[in-house]
């Protein structure tokens, strides 16, 4: 996944049992810790909690992505 390979996406349980090397896992823990997630609700209500924050900033999904 590192290093520009192909791969297929693991099913849930795959992923949650899978055993990542600290490498692995450090990359991972900083992409979700930049990653808004939750019900479309959820993630609007922290963009209004938010609105005036100058910490916040925001990236367009690619075109590819909508």
């Amino acid at each position: 996944m590192l290093h520009g390979n192909s791969y297929l996406v693991p099913t849930p349980d795959e992923a949650a049992s899978y055993p990542y090397t600290a490498d692995e896992q450090h990359v991972l823990d900083r992409w979700t810790d930049s990653v808004l997630q939750g019900t479309p609700d959820q993630v609007a209500e922290f963009l209004r909690s938010t609105r005036s924050s100058p910490a916040l900033t925001t990236t367009p999904a690619p075109a590819s992505a909508r």
